[in-house]
């Protein structure tokens, strides 16, 4: 990464490249310490955050524009399409990745900023001849939150276990995958442990929760066989 200069940035239009991340291939440092990548000898700035919290588990991906529009929209160089029929007006671009996806090859969600008015938000069409196609995400109800949630369990195969449940349940993200729940006496101590079970290969657990609060500190488990958690109560 190198430093440089601020002065390209007004007038024309650039390709956001939504596979761009700080430390990535072409990113650049400038003099005040922003990441950026350059498009049609223009600067993008780039910018990197946690979300919802600090460490995730999700990241958020800003690309701001300097005074120039949007021409088209790619991931590592391969155009994506099916966006507003006018991109030009819009002044940044912000993709949404599971922390686990460290190479940023499954974008969650695109968020699109217009220079007035209210932001929209595109999921990836699920339809497999047109992954590279996007679609308003206009079926995802709730917050924020809960569409990444359930774009996660999609995409990554990223599920979440509720430590509060005693009987088996459907992914809190999806509401798909069944996660199996067993109860294990132990002899001698007065506790019960329990165990919860996904059967479905290479899955992953992007988080855990009891019943509505987070469990922070436990790390996101990627790409087992099956996952099994035992869990012992008092």
């Amino acid at each position: 990464m190198g430093t440089g200069s601020m002065s390209d940035r007004i007038g024309g239009t650039v390709t956001i490249d939504m596979g761009y991340y700080p430390g990535g291939n072409n990113i650049e440092v400038d003099s005040k310490g922003r990441y950026y990548y350059k498009s049609d000898n223009k600067e993008v700035i780039l910018k990197k955050e946690d979300y919802p919290i600090k460490y995730g588990p999700y990241k958020k991906l800003t690309h701001t524009l300097q005074g120039v529009g949007i021409k088209s929209i790619a991931h590592n160089g391969v155009p994506q399409t099916v966006f507003p029929d006018n991109i030009s007006g819009w002044e940044s671009v912000t993709v949404y990745y599971w922390s686990g996806d460290t190479n940023h090859n499954q974008p969650l969600l695109l968020e699109l900023k217009p220079t007035t008015g209210s932001h929209s938000y595109y999921a990836l069409n699920t339809d497999r001849n047109k992954w590279s196609t996007w679609k308003k995400d206009t079926d995802a109800a709730g917050t924020l939150r809960e569409r990444l949630n359930k774009q996660n369990c999609k995409k990554n195969g990223a599920h979440i276990m509720d430590l509060s449940r005693r009987g088996s349940y459907q992914c809190p993200g999806c509401v798909c995958e069944w996660i199996a729940v067993s109860s294990l006496p132990v002899p001698l101590y007065n506790y019960k442990r329990f165990k919860h079970y996904i059967s479905s290969a290479n899955t992953s657990i992007t988080r855990f929760k009891d019943n509505e609060n987070d469990q922070v500190g436990l790390p996101s488990i990627k790409h087992r066989l099956y996952q099994c958690l035992q869990l012992s109560i008092l």
